[in-house]
């Protein structure tokens, strides 16, 4: 295929559209609509298909998922009924098995559910794709009847056959990527233990494969009639492939309309096989629980309730946390008497043990929630408790300080007594003598007989010595006030370390109360905390369960007492009625089973006969058709005769693959209904479904690797159609010009 560049096409352009006639530019114009309407539809389909597949992989996810929960819950209903076989009780096997039939129903149910969900996203999925394959049909079926007519110029002719190959290569590519991925979805569906799956999907493989066949014997037939055709003879030909492809575009047209106005009602069916397949499982739940109850009541008429109560006897329970208790009773013989005096002492005794354990569950439940509720008090409590701690620490940081500033003040002054108390006794001795002097000459003043010069040196010496004792007396006052003042500040000192020292006892006496009080209030905070614990199992949480296991174990007494009593009073005509009451619930949830089972097969054939089935199968055959009249057309209009053998050689390769795959199918139909029929092969036949599923899981790895490089050659087919698209836009532009 040559290569236009976006040069060469401007050049034919300019040169062409001068002689562009009105009649080729409406058929240019009918081309570009019919394209960009398939071109929209084909977006619309991809994102369908990108949401589709995308969808299908959150399903594969789901079921992988599924699975892994069905595998999960297949071990544990293995070990429930395991442990039913050991269980020490009647009752306790009961309620193993019953929680194992729990499991086994929740998880059918959900298989069911995502099953349903799966086939919404296909049936979506397979609407949208036929409407896209309509549409692409319509742009190519308008094209090659413009380019077989004539109506295009030779360039833009070529130009949209190149565009076409690598379109059709494309859409081939993504077509052949989708088919794969459902034939990866099928062979995952049909991987199955069951024998009946496997024996559907050979007669499955068989149908297609003998279709396939039919399909590629007729294309073969066409092809070599078309060898020896006359150019008058193929003209003909070519114009009936146009008319019958025409009418066939139609048909498709027409179909495809009608297959997506009928998809909501086939979803709608699908949503009525989803729900006839759970009123089946709740059928075979029911007739199960009926069948239970018939054999419970031909125990009860087979034996002797009435010798079992006036016998010792013991009851055992067993609580749903697994608690077992047993119960012994001396039997009460008098009630052949019709006496029920102590029977009814010991139902009023178990009717109090009831009330009691009724009420000890919900004074263990309210305790519990208001413990929980008083979390926030209780934590509020512990931070504000070690709040406090901080202000007490500071003022005994502060009293220590007083304290010991005050020790120090104590030590100073005391080092002074001493000195200041020498100095005041000195001064006194220096005023003592200074006065003593003053004294002496005031005496030796009185003297009448002094001479006049004499008195005079005498009161000379009298000033002096009063001077001197003046400053001595002043003296004598600072050393006094000295010591005055040491005692003093010395007191002071003294008093405040007996002030500091109390005031610290008082404040460190308290700071052990708050640091006790830190403790108190932590630990009813950490005690309320592990008491509610549910994950370890706190003091108030097992109080509770202990509680409702108590109250378990009453009840479970009360209703097993009762019913023996109950029993015990029945007679042998009531046992009997009830028995055959039983038989006949029994009998008529069986036939529920078959009347939903019948239901669903009706709600399957409604799906399969439906209108959009119907639409769905012939819209693919119509598909079929169409494609394959483009191929001999294709062949027709190039005359090649190498390509023609080349494609019948493919025709005859795949009828020789669907040969053999039908070959197969046969021979396994008949080693599988061959070990099927004979008890003793059972292993055989499970290997023989082991080896096919294994088959199955190849065949799958082989289409994911294919997928796998379908995907890698995506990107380059896709860039090839956007850049012939990107010629054929500017070459349309340039001629509606």
């Amino acid at each position: 295929m040559r290569k236009i560049s976006l040069l060469f096409v401007l050049i034919t352009v300019a040169l062409l559209s001068s002689c562009v006639d009105d009649k080729e530019s409406a058929t240019v114009e009918q081309i570009r609509t019919a394209k960009t309407e398939w071109l929209k539809a084909q977006a619309e389909m991809l994102q369908a298909q990108g949401e589709a597949q995308k969808l299908l992989a959150e399903i594969e996810k789901l079921k992988v998922e599924n699975e892994a929960k069905n595998e999960a819950a297949r071990l544990e209903i293995e070990r429930l009924i395991a442990e039913a076989n050991v269980a020490k009780t009647e009752a306790e096997a009961e309620k193993l098995l019953a929680e194992a039939e729990k499991i086994r129903n929740e998880a059918k149910a959900a298989e069911i559910a995502n099953e349903y969900q799966q086939k919404i996203y296909e049936l979506e999925y397979e609407t949208r794709k036929a409407e896209e394959a309509y549409k692409q049909q319509d742009f190519l079926n308008k094209l090659n009847a413009a380019i077989i007519a004539g109506k295009l110029n030779p360039e833009l002719e070529q130009m949209y056959a190149d565009y076409v190959k690598a379109l059709r290569k494309l859409r081939n590519n993504q077509n052949e990527i989708a088919n794969n991925e459902d034939r990866v979805n099928r062979y995952k569906n049909l991987i199955s233990d069951n024998f009946e799956v496997h024996l559907a999907s050979f007669q499955e493989i068989i149908k297609e494969n003998q279709e396939k066949v039919t399909t590629a014997k007729e294309a073969i037939a066409e092809l070599e009639a078309s060898k020896t055709l006359t150019d008058a003879a193929i003209e003909k030909k070519i114009n009936e492939l146009n008319t019958k492809l025409e009418e066939l575009t139609k048909e498709l047209d027409s179909k495809t309309a009608e297959m997506i106005n009928t998809a909501d009602e086939a979803k709608k069916l699908l949503k009525a096989i989803c729900d006839a397949k759970q009123a089946v499982e709740t059928a075979k739940q029911e007739a199960i629980t009926k069948e239970k109850a018939y054999e419970k009541a031909k125990e009860d008429y087979n034996s002797n309730p009435t010798k079992k109560l006036i016998s010792p006897f013991d009851i055992t329970v067993v609580t749903s946390k697994g608690t077992e208790k047993t119960f012994s009773f001396p039997g009460y013989p008098e009630f052949e008497q019709n006496i029920t005096t102590k029977i009814a002492a010991e139902k009023d005794r178990q009717a109090t043990a009831i009330k009691e354990a009724t009420t000890a569950k919900e004074g263990a439940e309210k305790e519990l929630a208001e413990t929980k509720a008083n979390l926030g008090k209780l934590e509020k409590a512990a931070t504000d408790a070690k709040a406090a701690l901080a202000p007490l620490e500071e003022i005994i940081k502060e009293q220590k300080t007083k304290l010991e500033k005050a020790t120090k003040d104590k030590a100073t002054y005391e080092g002074k007594v001493n000195e200041l108390n020498n100095k005041k006794t000195a001064a006194q001795t220096d005023y003592d003598a200074k006065k003593g002097v003053v004294v002496k000459y005031t005496n030796e003043l009185k003297d009448p007989d002094l001479t006049p010069e004499k008195k005079a040196e005498l009161e000379a010496l009298l000033g002096v010595a009063k001077t001197n004792e003046a400053k001595a007396l002043a003296e004598l006052t600072k050393a006094s006030d000295a010591v005055t003042a040491n005692d003093a500040a010395l007191a002071t000192a003294k008093k405040d370390i007996a002030d500091a020292t109390k005031a610290l006892e008082e404040n460190e006496t308290a700071y052990e109360k708050a640091k006790e009080n830190v403790t108190i209030t932590q630990k009813a905070y950490n005690d309320a905390v592990a008491a509610v614990s549910e994950i370890n199992q706190g003091e108030l949480v097992v109080k509770v369960q202990e509680a409702i296991d108590e109250l378990e174990i009453a009840t479970l007494l009360a209703d097993e007492f009762n019913t023996i009593v109950d029993n015990a009073a029945k007679t042998t005509e009531t046992l009997l009625a009830e028995m055959n009451q039983a038989k006949a619930d029994w009998d008529e949830a069986v036939a529920n089973i078959e009347a939903t089972e019948q239901k669903k097969e009706e709600a399957e054939a409604a799906l399969e006969n439906s209108a959009y089935t119907t639409l769905i199968r012939e819209a693919n055959e119509l598909s079929s058709q169409i494609e394959r009249i483009n191929r001999l057309l294709e062949i027709l209009t190039s005359l090649d005769i190498e390509s023609i053998n080349e494609q019948i050689e493919t025709y005859k390769k795949e009828i020789k693959t669907a040969e053999e795959a039908i070959a197969k199918a046969e021979q396994s139909i008949k080693e599988f209904n061959a070990l099927a029929s004979d008890e003793e092969k059972n292993e055989e036949l499970e290997a023989c479904i082991r080896i096919q599923n294994e088959e199955y899981q190849a065949e799958i790895n082989v289409l994911n690797n294919e997928i796998s490089k379908l995907k890698e050659i995506q990107p380059e087919l896709q860039a090839r159609v956007d850049r012939l698209q990107a010629a054929i836009d500017a070459a349309e532009a340039a001629l509606a010009e």
